[in-house]
């Protein structure tokens, strides 16, 4: 499908009006009323969904970072009274970010069987993106969050793609989804920690139950030590880059899952100068099986009343629990027989 800021671009050079707006359809199967405009005096761009008052007379009021959702009712000539869903920037410093949100609106829309489930997506993927920004701001993501995006994605590449393969890796990868473990599938969950602090001595369980799994279910943790450097090799948009290339020749609809989850976790390709002179380089990394014993606390520990909680676990105090790749490669295989 075309970008809405091609049609944009394309009618911004036509020239915009004193007054009212400038608009074009964008093509859809679904025969859903989707319109890039360009709004006058200022040529701010927008969307616009056109619905019959039949199928809603909601009122939608939204406004995020730069942008706004709101509704209208106009008079056709033809359909009489249209129901008006209207998408619109209001701040031009956040373009490139408006420029991606309207693309995810249109694309989910586009696979949608009608007006009315059309509709649900417009507004639901507008809140998404209101909860995103609410959650992450505009900037991108924190060190804290480049590292541990780095190191699943690292974890993806180089420990559960060469046993699992690239596309299970993907489906496996829940951490975006808000799962309480990064990687899970139907016999193992996989818990990834990444340190960047010399010499590396402990990691932070910030949710109680990621290092509680499931009856039947193996438990892994991978403890991942970096070394941080200035750097564009190793950088988190070149291993984001890798990754999707592998999908790109393989699965490309493994790759939108992909490019999906990124989203999700607080990736966006327009942040990429921001990431892309700090390069990683794995000093050591090591995989623990987490069975009884291992140091974690339990949800039968926790005193009634004590919540939130978060606490850390040296690294050599789960020495005794370390485990070759082979035990979860086993694992991995006896889940796709």
């Amino acid at each position: 499908m075309i970008s809405v800021n091609d049609i944009w671009i394309e009618l911004t050079d036509e020239g915009c009006p004193k007054t009212g707006f400038l608009r074009r359809r964008i093509p859809m199967s679904n025969g859903v009323n989707i319109f890039a405009v360009i709004l006058s005096p200022l040529g701010l761009p927008a969307l616009l969904m056109e619905v019959d008052t039949k199928t809603t007379n909601d009122t939608f009021d939204i406004e995020c970072f730069g942008f706004n959702l709101k509704t209208l009712t106009r008079k056709d000539a033809v359909m009489g009274l249209v129901r008006c869903i209207v998408l619109e920037l209001s701040d031009n410093k956040y373009r490139d970010i408006f420029n991606v949100v309207a693309d995810d609106v249109v694309s989910n829309v586009a696979k949608e069987a009608d007006e009315i489930h059309g509709i649900v997506t417009f507004t639901n993927q507008i809140m998404k993106w209101k909860n995103f920004f609410n959650k992450y701001g505009v900037k991108g993501l924190s060190k804290q969050l480049q590292h541990g995006l780095w190191g699943e994605l690292w974890v993806i590449k180089s420990i559960l793609s060469p046993i699992w393969g690239i596309d299970n890796s993907i489906v496996s990868w829940v951490g975006p989804n808000g799962a309480n473990q990064d990687f899970s599938n139907e016999l193992a969950c996989i818990e990834v920690k990444t340190s960047i602090s010399p010499p590396h001595k402990k990691f932070v369980v910030s949710n109680v139950l990621q290092l509680i799994g499931y009856p039947d279910i193996k438990m892994f943790l991978v403890f991942v030590a970096l070394d941080v450097r200035r750097s564009r090799i190793g950088s988190l948009p070149q291993l984001v880059n890798e990754i999707r290339e592998t999908l790109d020749n393989t699965n490309p609809q493994v790759l939108s899952l992909f490019n999906s989850k990124l989203i999700r976790y607080g990736y966006l390709d327009m942040h990429e100068q921001k990431y892309l002179n700090t390069g990683y380089h794995v000093r050591n990394s090591i995989l623990f099986k987490v069975v009884d014993g291992f140091p974690r606390i339990l949800e039968d520990d926790i005193p009634n009343g004590v919540g939130d909680l978060r606490y850390s676990v040296s690294v050599s105090s789960c020495l005794n629990f370390i485990v070759e790749t082979t035990e979860l490669s086993d694992s991995i295989r006896v889940s796709n027989t």
